[in-house]
């Protein structure tokens, strides 16, 4: 049984580290599209 939850606790664990990278990465890209957003509004005004 303990084992069980173990291995439980372990891919919970996994899960959350995963999930917490993804968003990190999602972040990233969508400051990412917003920089290049905004160097493009800039280029129109000028």
């Amino acid at each position: 049984m303990s084992i069980i939850l173990g291995v439980l606790a372990i891919l919970s664990a996994i899960g959350v580290f995963s999930a917490i990278r993804i968003k990190r990465q999602a972040e990233k890209r969508i400051a990412l599209r917003k920089k290049h957003y905004r160097a493009k509004l800039n280029e129109i005004k000028w």
